[in-house]
């Protein structure tokens, strides 16, 4: 007796024809459809791309901006007709970030070269904040002739300081007010 047909006793297994799939089999990944506009159609019915956590590429322009500033400094005070003025300072860590985001492995170098002196590190804020009074209590003998005076090394260190950190910059004790 049977319990797959229902009153019959016996099993009809002949078949007319193979089956044939409706389409045939391929290797790999089965291709996304695509509507009239040849973008892809997903799973959930959309076409557009799924929104994923954006690449971080945050601007090293602080950090550049610091090691530009630090380079200048010493360029200053040997050459100073060889250093950079603010707007060239300016323009070259713009175009230094602005490469950095478009070249990964120009980042990586630029990222390596910063490192030590962009960033805010203990050691070196330390010594721009000790540079700060030791210039402000001229222990450091500047000539009368010089290019540079005290008040110009003290904002410069204060700059530098500001563009490593990203805060606020101390005003130097020695600065004249302005516009008086």
């Amino acid at each position: 007796m049977s319990i797959i047909g229902s009153n019959e006793d016996t099993l009809d297994t002949s078949f007319e024809a193979d089956v044939e799939p409706s389409e045939p089999k391929r290797r790999g990944r089965k291709a996304y459809p695509r509507d009239s506009a040849g973008n892809i159609i997903r799973p959930d019915g959309t076409t557009s791309k799924p929104t994923g956590r954006p690449k971080s590429k945050a601007s090293l322009e602080a950090q550049i901006s610091g090691f530009v500033t630090l380079i200048n400094m010493f360029v200053t005070s040997f050459k100073p007709d060889y250093a950079l003025d603010q707007v060239e300072a300016n323009a070259l860590v713009k175009a230094i970030d602005q490469e950095c985001q478009a070249n990964a492995r120009f980042r990586k170098y630029v990222e390596s070269v910063v490192k030590g002196v962009g960033g805010a590190n203990l050691i070196g804020v330390a010594l721009i904040i000790i540079g700060r009074r030791f210039v402000r209590s001229n222990l450091f003998p500047i000539p009368d002739d010089s290019p540079v005076k005290a008040k110009e090394i003290d904002n410069l260190l204060g700059t530098i300081l500001y563009a490593t950190s990203a805060t606020k910059p101390i005003a130097s004790l020695n600065a004249e007010p302005v516009g008086v």
